[in-house]
């Protein structure tokens, strides 16, 4: 986030503010979050939060830039039209410090749904698919949403986290067979391999070491658990022993148990009715 305060004319060097790393990012990441959270989609919450991009911007400038017109609203498009209308009718500007969308050049750049998968790896996806149309084996199931980041980051196949039983398998089977020591960057190149747009979707690297991390930790308790095997073996082998009971009138049953046990009721009550009982007597001052 920047944007440019005033020209200084004795150096000719704009003053830039710039918002990044401040509170203010802070705010607008918080209100998103607050707004938003799980509930939008992928499409959905790119258009919030280009929308909400398009609004910042738009009081920054009536902020700081000079000459710069207070529209009261924030459809820039109208304000566009209105100023091309009364430039080709009277020759002026109706506002000198508005700059038309139509004026400025289109880049490169891209916001909200950014790219952020290698060269390398794109082009290995672009083969694994070509592999498929010739084989007659790509069908792939991608919703609505999947679709949308398919065409923002201009792939056949989206690049997803490992969240299928399939994708679990293989990463497990990857790690144990084909790597010595994990390497996210070549998981993700051999990952690719057996992508079918089905079950299994290419996966980022930086998606592939966070599941690493929850990978190590399972792998742990397996290893504390078959550790710990022998022992739990031994505990309920003891448990599962019937240890033989026995009784006064010699019976191991259970019928002989609650006898026992009334009997020792009953002579507990008679105790208690043997006891003499204590009175006593309370006076009270008036």
């Amino acid at each position: 986030m920047g944007a440019f305060l005033e020209w200084d004319p004795s150096h000719g060097i704009p003053l830039l503010r710039c918002c990044q790393g401040t509170n203010l990012v802070e705010c607008v990441h918080r209100q998103y979050n607050t707004t938003f959270r799980h509930k939008a989609g992928i499409e959905m919450g790119d258009a919030q939060i280009s929308e909400r991009r398009h609004r910042h911007n738009l009081d920054m400038a009536q902020q700081v830039y000079r000459d710069f017109p207070k529209v009261g609203h924030y459809d820039t498009w109208k304000i566009d039209v209105l100023q091309k209308l009364v430039g080709q009718n009277t020759g002026k500007l109706l506002y000198p410090g508005w700059t038309c969308v139509s004026d400025c050049l289109e880049t490169d750049e891209s916001f909200v749904t950014v790219l952020l998968h290698t060269s390398d790896l794109y082009d290995k996806l672009l083969n694994r698919v070509q592999q498929l149309q010739e084989a007659d084996d790509y069908n792939p199931k991608l919703s609505r949403d999947v679709k949308f980041s398919c065409n923002s980051w201009g792939v056949p196949l989206p690049f997803l986290p490992v969240m299928r039983r399939v994708e679990y398998r293989l990463f497990s089977q990857l790690m144990l067979n084909d790597l010595q020591k994990f390497d996210e960057n070549r998981m993700s190149h051999l990952w690719i391999a057996h992508v079918n747009g089905q079950g299994i979707f290419p996966k980022l690297p930086v998606q592939l070491k966070k599941y690493h991390q929850h990978w190590e930790r399972n792998r742990r308790i397996q290893d504390a658990m078959e550790r710990a095997k022998s022992e739990i073996e031994l505990m309920n082998s003891y448990l599962a022993k019937k240890v033989p009971i026995e009784f006064k009138d010699g019976s191991n049953t259970v019928e002989g148990a609650f006898a026992e046990t009334v009997e020792f009721g009953e002579r507990v009550g008679t105790l208690q009715k043997s006891r003499p009982q204590r009175t006593y007597d309370i006076w009270f001052k008036p």
